[in-house]
């Protein structure tokens, strides 16, 4: 984040590239996450219609 900015480079464009700096290691971890995310919402949604169905005749 202390790179020389150059001239004529907007502070959202500087700001932008240093934070695709930062994540750029970390994006095969993100897509994982969400990844785990949905998978643990849908087993929660199944959970969840298992029980419904559980309680009908």
């Amino acid at each position: 984040m202390n790179k020389p900015s150059i001239k004529g480079e907007s502070i959202a464009f500087n700001l932008g590239r240093d934070f695709g700096a930062a994540l750029s290691d970390r994006i095969p971890l993100l897509v994982i996450a969400f990844f785990l995310l949905i998978v643990a919402q849908l087993i929660k949604e199944g959970y969840h219609l298992k029980q419904e169905n559980d309680l009908t005749i």
